[in-house]
């Protein structure tokens, strides 16, 4: 281990020939330029941490040869695209990836979901584009899935509820720059997704109504959908939710009235647009200069 030790410089190809290294740690440290292909020789390599540096360039395709992988952690790097899909494939015996904050761009592998004991899959915070491909949602273990803030567009997986284990799902931040983000609906079998606890779909161009399956996600705390072209009314199930903590639904297209049921919940954090009716609730002068309902216990001493 030799993470937090200041080390500088490149990796040295000669790592290679450390064919029995099973945990390699040079996180927070100060290494920069491309990971050597010679990594590849480490044929037995589990973990490997290298977050919190400045390195540079793609993965290389001699990844793949890390057929015993159980860990990868490469956050706040330098890191570009595209992702070698083929050699990520081989990864089978691998249950946490985290990639969040490179610059990494290009589309995302569908080889991802062929994963089979993948838990936790962090891409967020990159320059990602192209759709979310259906085959991803393979990855049936799948707890964790991060994926936002990126350019990513088009629809959400058809079968995303198929991940029956997933704690997080965040999309958020997609709408950046030239792209308008992820423009489907929330799947209208939401229900399935019963472990969920944290949904952020906040700032895309998600449209359609909150299906009122939502009301069933009794394990959900966070939900964030602000600043998206949902329309409808806010279901009354959404009340039913035994953990909640958090509705943010502001900027949308919604219409109607707040649900008592929702209301009568005290939530410590409540956002939605004023054109909507409660008598819970008062509006106030938001700090972006929208006007905004926000419950008031929490707010107001």
């Amino acid at each position: 281990y030799l993470y937090e030790t200041s080390v500088e410089g490149n990796i040295p190809t000669e790592v290679g020939e450390l064919t029995s290294m099973v945990d390699l740690q040079l996180q927070q440290n100060f290494l920069d330029g491309p990971m050597p292909s010679e990594m590849g020789m480490m044929k037995n390599l589990e973990n490997l941490l290298l977050y919190n540096n400045e390195l540079t360039g793609t993965l290389p395709l001699e990844v793949g040869e890390w057929t015993n992988l159980e860990r990868i952690m490469l956050d706040n790097n330098k890191f570009i695209g595209p992702l070698p899909g083929g050699s990520i494939g081989q990864w089978l015996k691998c249950k946490y990836i985290s990639m969040y904050n490179n610059a990494i761009d290009f589309a995302i592998p569908g080889k991802f979901g062929k994963l089979p004991e993948l838990n936790v899959l962090d891409l967020g915070e990159n320059e990602l584009t192209g759709i979310i491909p259906e085959k991803l949602t393979q990855a049936s273990k799948l707890e964790v899935l991060l994926l936002d803030s990126n350019k990513l567009n088009g629809p959400l997986p058809v079968s995303l509820t198929n991940l029956t284990n997933l704690v997080s799902l965040h999309v958020h931040n997609n709408k950046r720059d030239d792209s308008l983000g992820l423009d489907s609906t929330i799947p209208e079998d939401i229900a399935k997704l019963s472990m969920l606890e944290s949904l952020r779909i906040e700032k895309n161009s998600i449209s359609g109504t909150i299906p009122v399956g939502i009301g069933q996600l009794d394990n959900l705390v966070t939900f964030h959908a602000q600043d998206n072209l949902i329309s409808g009314t806010i279901p009354s199930e959404m009340g039913e939710m035994d953990s909640i903590v958090t509705i943010r639904v502001e900027n949308n297209l919604l219409v109607g009235d707040i649900p008592e049921s929702v209301c009568i919940k005290d939530l410590p954090s409540l956002f939605v647009d004023c054109s909507l009716t409660c008598t819970c609730l008062s509006c106030l002068q938001h700090l972006n200069h929208q006007i905004l309902y926000v419950t008031l216990l929490k707010i107001i001493p």
